[in-house]
Parts: structure tokens; C-alpha cells; sequence
């Protein structure tokens, strides 16, 4: 039995084809981060090889060495530390895929199905992605390919038309309230706010050291928004140098402070029943008298921007320093 919440289109997509012997050699599972795309890869691992009632029973041996990281044909690849590379960089290299090709020569050693997955596809480096398109072209029937990821557009095209794509998408705030107060046991104000929280990605709900991260997050654009091009100039100098060791560190900071200028920009407006930080009322409230509207929609604009500028590789210490320019400031 299916134990993903809220994903029962993509479920039924793969098991229809499953169950008529029509099984994809790849699957690309597109949806926001900690939406539950590695949830459901393991989930489908475990469906292939499951040999209990109702796969995936969850129950079986199979199963069980799934969910524990200890089954020998279920593979999952994430990025790594590139030591070759000039610069420190993070990625799925040439190296992994090389093993890979040499593991899917062989047939499966106790299951039904060899199952690779790749978490965070979009970090292919070039040489990599070119390797595994051929490593894709004729693989053995027992050879399954999953690949997650929250950047579809990073993806090359050739790629993409080598998978069968399977769009999971964020939960209503509803279902992800009902499932905390439910599996976790939270009381039903924690689990409203953490809804919100997550928009909907019930694994960021769940995620105590993403909740840290977005506290420090917000009580950073909140002093950024009112401090002088000194202090933003220095922020932009750190973010850059963190930017080479942690790309969805940045892209995740970002991502919330865009999420505070929209939540300012409702408060602003006098509409607060679509306000995200439930937990931030009186900090918004303050910081939204202080900006106007025209300000707030421009900044959400120049984040977007710049967030578009990483992903297509601009310099980030320019594209920073540029955004450090653009943010609104209170009394201006």
C-alpha cells in the first residue's frame, strides 16, 4: 500500500504502467525541494521490488532494506565534492556515472529490478549528462532510472525526452495540517503554522533544520531592509564565497526572502489572510508601514530576477551585489 500523501496522480501513472508490463527505463520526478520527490522514489523502488501483499507493503524484507539504505540494488546518487574541479563545486561527476554504467551491465543480485536514483538531477555536470545519455539509450529491462528534481529547466533537453516525467506537486495546507496533527501528533495551531510554513511540502514541515535556517533567513532580510549599502555590500561578499560550497544553501535563502517581501507586500495591501509567516505578525506589521507597496513589488521582481541570473550562471558576486543595490530600504 501507497504511503505517499497527496501524490496519488503520479502514483497511479507509475502503477498503471506497472502493473501492464509498460514500465518507463526512466523516470524524472518534477516538484519543489522537500516536496517528497525522495519519498516516492523509494516508495517506487520498493513497489518494483517488493515480495509481500499489496506492493509496496512497506513490511517485507525487500522493503525494509529499501527504507534502510541497505538493499544492494537500489542505488542513490547525489551530488559530491568535485576535487578536480579549479574551483570547490558540488555535482554529480563523471566518476559516479562511469560506476553506474558498470552496475547496470549486471543483472540484479536479489531483486527484481535494479533501481538507480539520482537525487537532484539538475546537478549533472556537462561531462556527466552527456555519459549518462548513453548510459540511457539501451539499458537492461531490469534496469529502472529515477531521477528527482526541482530545477526541470537545468535539465538538457535530451535528457528530458529520455524520461518519463512525473509532476509532484505541493499538498494543499489542508492535507498537510490534517497529515501533522495525524502521523506527527502536533497540536493543531503548530501544525497550521507549519503548513504555511511549507507551502504545502510536507518533508520542509517536518524538517527541524530547515526551520532554523528560515528563522535565520527571515531575521536577515529583515535588518537587510534597513541597513545602508556598507552592510549589504558585505553581506553580498559572504553569500558569493558561500555560494561555491553551497548553491541550494543560497537559492534557499533567497527563495524565503522573496517569500518576506510578499508577505510585506500583502500586509501592506490589507491582505494578511495570505500571509505565509504566521509566526512574523507584528515584525511584518512594522516593516510593512515602513515600505511602500511600489517598493515591496519591485524588490519581489529584482529577487526573482536575480534568482533567474544564478541559475543561468552569472557571477554571483556581481548578481548579489546588484540585488544588494535593488532591495528596498525603510525611510527611502
Amino acid at each position: 500500500m501507497w504511503r505517499t500523501v497527496g501524490q496519488e496522480r503520479a502514483i497511479r501513472l507509475f502503477q498503471n504502467s506497472l502493473d501492464g508490463d509498460r514500465l518507463a527505463h526512466a523516470y524524472l520526478l518534477v516538484g519543489p525541494h522537500r516536496v517528497g520527490k525522495m519519498s516516492l522514489c523509494l516508495e517506487m523502488a520498493q513497489a518494483l521490488n517488493c515480495v509481500g501483499d499489496g506492493p509496496p507493503c512497506g513490511a517485507c524484507p525487500s522493503c525494509r532494506h529499501i527504507a534502510s539504505g541497505t538493499h544492494p540494488d537500489v542505488l542513490v546518487i547525489g551530488p559530491v565534492h568535485d576535487p578536480k574541479a579549479g574551483r570547490p563545486r558540488i555535482e554529480i561527476g563523471i566518476d559516479q556515472i562511469r560506476g553506474i554504467e558498470a552496475l547496470a551491465c549486471l543483472l540484479p543480485f536479489e531483486g527484481r529490478y535494479k533501481v538507480f536514483i539520482f537525487d537532484g538531477a539538475e546537478r549533472l555536470s556537462l561531462e556527466a549528462a552527456n555519459a549518462f545519455l548513453k548510459t540511457l539509450e539501451e539499458p537492461l529491462p531490469s534496469v529502472v532510472f529515477l531521477l528527482t528534481t526541482s530545477r526541470e529547466g537545468l535539465l538538457p533537453s535530451t535528457l528530458l525526452s529520455r524520461c518519463q516525467r512525473l509532476e509532484i506537486r505541493p499538498l494543499g495546507l489542508g492535507e498537510v495540517e490534517e497529515a501533522l496533527v495525524r502521523e506527527s501528533g502536533l497540536e493543531r495551531e503548530r501544525a497550521r503554522l507549519l503548513a504555511h510554513v511549507s507551502q504545502g511540502c510536507l518533508g520542509l514541515a517536518l524538517d527541524r533544520e530547515f526551520l532554523g535556517f528560515r528563522a535565520e533567513a527571515l531575521e536577515q532580510v529583515q535588518r537587510l531592509l534597513g541597513v545602508g549599502l556598507e552592510e549589504r555590500f558585505r553581506m553580498a561578499e559572504g553569500l558569493a564565497i558561500r555560494w561555491e560550497r553551497d548553491r541550494e544553501g543560497v537559492f534557499e535563502l533567497l527563495r524565503l526572502w522573496q517569500g518576506w517581501l510578499r508577505d510585506l507586500l500583502l500586509v501592506a495591501a490589507g491582505l494578511p489572510e495570505g500571509v505565509v509567516s504566521l509566526d512574523y505578525e507584528e515584525a511584518l506589521k512594522r516593516q510593512a508601514r515602513a515600505l511602500g507597496l511600489a517598493q515591496l513589488r519591485q524588490g519581489i521582481k529584482d529577487l526573482a530576477g536575480i534568482r533567474e541570473a544564478l541559475e543561468r550562471n552569472a557571477s554571483p558576486r556581481l548578481a548579489l551585489e546588484v540585488l544588494m543595490l535593488k532591495l528596498p530600504r525603510e525611510g527611502e
